[in-house]
């Protein structure tokens, strides 16, 4: 057993060794506190409205990299604490962490008396605030702090996310837009900011970074996120607009390349039409050298490749415009092409033909811009005019046999265009040996008939997109041909077709029930029964439908169409119930 004497000198002993370790340990924890440590963003609060739908894949990296606040620093230098303030703020920390926010606070505000105004304790406070959801206080709070430290920095996400709680958009965009001016690395969080800010008026993040745009010209970042908001609202033109006064020669590359890329990739339908109209623009622009504005068209036009007819076809006008000013011969001749077929497929065949006029001997060298071009002869007519160049052309160059023989029909030349037509059906790897088999059907079923003119004229216009005139000759032709007649069939189905493409389905049944009725053997009937029910389908008479496809078939159950009438017949059973 321990003398008394020993035991209480070991005791004494114990007791000074913790008087000297508490100090110690206190200045240990004091020096991991770094000298600027980051501002915190918080975990209690998340980064979205309540009672709002956002989702967070939707809204894409709109710059370098991936930002939240988690490490950026005051803007100023902030003076360390003391070791025991910093085990105060500590303790504050934990009271907060384990759910006491407002003892925290008490300590904060103790705190506060003896340094008043310091960032870490202001930066606590906000989110000690920001876990009792007081959002009024801490919106004042932090406007007041911000003020008198001029730190556009201190407690952002806090301060945004108040301003929000407190449905102030237009203050929530400010405070976010002074972070991102602040620390141009916070872009991608600032515009998640902006974006939240956007859903009850996107007008007013709007006006709150068009002013910041203003007053930093020389930050393209803001720009370009001004040209995201405008081009998520749908309206592309001010998106081009804005990025236009902000890029600039030196920029590489491009503002406009590097907002396209980005739009592209949300696969979001607006974002690609204000991409494509910001490569379209940078086209044209010549300030930028001749391999910027080339690659963009290009761009350009391969993003619209599964855009809607109207839309390639305004596109393929803007390039030709963009591009005009090139020398001749720097024009690509592979763009040259694409943009030229579809100019002449979308009834602008002037500014086709000068679009490979342009390539001047390029073109001349080319077959596929021979073709085009005399194509684009035979789109403007009469037919006859390109029936020189086609020949001369299909006699070295086998593809464009089928455009030769289709410009004889046209013209009316009717036993060169059907021997043509025989040669190509001949090879039936030939990719146009199916087409060219029903035009020889057909100029074989009566050769030297008066209604082929009409068809001739007919199948013209309705190659070269003449809808309306194509509809006034076959219903001239329907009209002035016999019942019996050899091919009073085909224009009864061709006046068919093109009242279905108008979408006026009662009157394309007229010229159906007239095959029907009294061409019921014609070996074109079991395609006016099938079209019969489609057109039904359309009326959106099923009972109907149902009996004009079983009547195919009980007619022409071997018919090349029966396969499709069947499935018809099975579905709608299925819906009709029978």
């Amino acid at each position: 057993m321990m003398p008394r004497g020993l035991a209480l000198r070991a005791s004494m002993l114990l007791l000074a060794l913790a008087a000297a370790i508490t100090p110690a340990r206190a200045r240990a924890q004091a020096r991991k506190l770094p000298e600027n440590p980051p501002i915190q963003t918080g975990t209690v609060l998340p980064g979205f409205i309540p009672g709002t739908r956002v989702n967070e894949a939707d809204l894409p990296l709109f710059f370098s990299s991936a930002q939240t606040l988690e490490g950026v620093r005051p803007r100023r230098a902030v003076p360390p604490l003391e070791p025991a303030q910093a085990l105060q703020l500590r303790h504050a920390s934990d009271l907060r962490n384990s759910g006491l926010p407002e003892r925290a606070l008490d300590t904060l505000a103790v705190l506060q008396r003896a340094v008043p105004h310091h960032p870490y304790v202001i930066a606590e406070m906000a989110r000690d605030y920001a876990m009792r959801e007081a959002w009024q206080p801490l919106a004042e709070l932090l406007r007041s702090e911000r003020g008198i430290q001029r730190d556009s920095l201190l407690s952002s996400n806090e301060y945004v996310i108040a301003y929000e709680r407190l449905g102030r958009a237009r203050d929530a965009s400010v405070a976010a837009i002074e972070t991102w001016i602040a620390a141009p690395s916070m872009g991608d969080w600032a515009m998640q900011a902006l974006r939240r800010a956007a859903l009850p008026d996107p007008r007013v993040p709007r006006e709150a970074l068009r002013a910041a745009v203003l007053a930093n010209p020389r930050r393209t970042d803001l720009a370009r996120g001004l040209a995201h908001l405008y081009a998520r609202a749908g309206e592309p033109a001010e998106a081009v607009h804005v990025l236009e006064s902000a890029d600039s020669r030196d920029q590489r590359p491009a503002l406009r390349q590097l907002f396209a890329e980005v739009c592209m990739s949300t696969g979001a339908t607006r974002d690609s039409i204000a991409a494509i109209a910001a490569l379209a623009s940078l086209a044209g622009d010549a300030r930028f050298e001749e391999p910027t504005r080339i690659t963009s068209a290009r761009r350009a036009w391969g993003f619209a490749g599964s855009s809607d007819a109207a839309a390639r076809s305004a596109l393929a006008l803007a390039l030709e415009q963009a591009l005009r000013d090139l020398p001749p011969g720097h024009f690509p001749p592979d763009l040259a092409l694409a943009l030229a077929r579809e100019l002449r497929t979308s009834g602008h065949a002037a500014q086709a033909r000068h679009l490979i006029d342009a390539l001047g001997v390029t073109a001349a060298r080319s077959p596929e811009l021979l073709q085009e071009a005399a194509l684009g002869r035979l789109r403007e007519g009469p037919p006859e005019r390109a029936l020189g160049v086609l020949d001369s052309l299909s006699q070295r160059w086998p593809p464009a046999r089928f455009a030769f023989a289709e410009a004889q029909f046209f013209a009316a030349h009717f036993d060169s265009a059907l021997a043509a037509y025989q040669r190509i059906a001949a090879d039936p790897e030939t990719p146009d040996a199916g087409a060219a088999l029903e035009r020889t059907y057909l100029l074989e079923e009566q050769p030297g008939a008066p209604e082929l003119r009409g068809i001739a004229t007919l199948a013209w216009q309705r190659w070269r997109g003449d809808t309306a005139s194509a509809t006034r000759v076959a219903d001239s032709l329907f009209r002035a041909t016999p019942v019996r007649s050899h091919y009073a069939a085909t224009i009864a189905m061709q006046l068919a077709d093109l009242r279905a493409d108008a979408r006026d389905w009662k009157a394309a049944l007229i010229p159906l029930a007239m095959v029907n009725d009294s061409l019921p053997d014609d070996r074109l009937a079991p395609v006016a029964r099938q079209r019969t029910g489609e057109a039904y389908l359309q009326l959106q008479q099923p009972k109907q439908a149902l009996a004009a496809f079983e009547e195919c078939l009980a007619r022409f159950p071997r018919a090349w169409n029966a396969p499709e009438v069947r499935r018809h017949v099975e579905r709608l059973r299925r819906e009709l119930r029978l």
